[in-house]
């Protein structure tokens, strides 16, 4: 990240990547998704290590991004709405103010705030969320279709207000990331999930996976939508990505059909470890780990000394490994109790959130009890204690219901 931001270019524009080695970049400041993917990066590292020096080196390159993508807003009702042609989809522009591009703003202004907030930057964090206020009022009204949210809206040369009513997987990419790192959401949920279910009704179906884009039968198809291969085809990491983004916010089964269908698919094409997008073992696939932090709930929040474990997966008993940035172990969760084992290194936190019923749990580490003050919290057990609870290596948490 920090060699990645030593290539930011004068405008504030971030680099797509390296190329052909560590020494240099390539040409691809033009795809304005980069500068808030960036900043949303570099809160996640934050957030999981508590590196505020991480934080203090990157924080120049964070506000030069910030200031850039902000120059995209022609109308100043908080969202990019000019320059939004190129994306990381690089062979499908967009217009206007597109769903992906907007989402990613957003989620980038809420990363943004969090930082500032923690280095005392007042200043920008308040005029960051002055912006986000407007954002997420701008996104409802412009975007908002009354089913999912539009893939673009802008207007033609004449001044005319053009709609393109794609159904795009990829549409809440910012309300993905910025969910499944524990800073909650900007838009309202019930459309999220609105927007969600849509996306499996028009793109899904468990022989061809989850493709990129489609249009609704009653929507007419444009250019340069229509009959393009990257909206038409499968990018198994977007697949994993919004599989994740399901089973985050609650729709697990349909998450768990996602991530089976690429499973499967791969599996009869013979090419298991191998799965592709713009050439062989592309590695975009790698957000299948998403998967594992969504089904667990394993949301670190290590700055203030906060934990989730909160799975929303509902079965009998849910066994996984848990892997944070000062050690890893086991997580084990039953209707009656959540064990949390340190294989290795530590994991700390004053308050603990957990999938969990009950406001009177017992709590034991390492075989000795704790104390500490519960309350029912947006579902989930909130457990706060006096002081830091430090779980080492060949220890084990666990949390029962009285």
């Amino acid at each position: 990240m920090v060699m990645g931001a030593s290539f930011q270019r004068a405008d504030g524009r971030i680099p797509h990547f390296f190329t052909p080695d560590l020494s240099a970049v390539d040409r691809g400041f033009d795809r304005v998704d980069m500068n808030p993917q960036f900043v949303m990066l570099v809160c996640r590292d934050y957030l999981w290590t508590g590196d505020k020096d991480y934080l203090r080196k990157l924080w120049p390159a964070i506000v030069k991004a910030m200031n850039s993508t902000a120059l995209l807003d022609g109308d100043g009702d908080g969202l990019p709405d000019r320059d939004t042609v190129r994306n990381t989809y690089d062979g499908w522009n967009f217009f206007g103010t597109p769903a992906y591009i907007a989402s990613l703003w957003v989620g980038g202004l809420r990363a943004a705030i969090r930082v500032a907030q923690d280095l005392g930057e007042t200043q920008s964090a308040d005029e960051w969320s002055k912006t986000l206020d407007k954002a997420i009022v701008a996104f409802e009204k412009r975007l908002w279709n009354g089913k999912y949210y539009s893939l673009c809206v802008g207007n033609d040369s004449q001044g005319n207000l053009q709609r393109d009513e794609c159904c795009m997987t990829d549409q809440l990419s910012g309300e993905w990331f910025v969910h499944l790192m524990g800073l909650g959401h900007s838009l309202p949920q019930e459309r999220i999930l609105g927007a969600l279910n849509e996306v499996i009704k028009h793109n899904y179906t468990p022989d061809g996976g989850l493709v990129n884009a489609r249009y609704p039968a009653n929507e007419a198809a444009h250019f340069p939508a229509f009959e393009n291969s990257q909206a038409q085809g499968n990018w198994t990491g977007i697949e994993y990505a919004i599989a994740s983004m399901m089973i985050d916010y609650g729709l697990v089964e349909t998450g768990l059909a996602v991530v089976q269908s690429v499973h499967d698919r791969y599996l009869r094409a013979g090419r298991f470890w191998n799965q592709e997008e713009c050439g062989n073992h592309y590695y975009r696939a790698m957000s299948s780990w998403a998967t594992l932090l969504a089904a667990t709930g394993f949301k670190p929040d290590v700055p203030r000394q906060t934990l989730s474990i909160a799975s929303p997966v509902r079965q009998k008993e849910l066994r996984a490994p848990w892997v944070g940035a000062t050690g890893w172990g086991r997580f084990r969760q039953t209707d009656q109790q959540i064990e949390l084992e340190c294989r290795d290194g530590s994991i700390g936190f004053k308050e603990l959130r957990l999938g969990l019923k009950g406001n009177n749990p017992k709590i034991r580490l390492a075989g000795q009890s704790l104390k500490g003050t519960a309350r029912e919290e947006d579902g989930s057990l909130v457990i706060s204690f006096a002081e830091p609870v430090t779980v080492a290596a060949g220890q084990t948490l666990v949390v029962s219901r009285s």
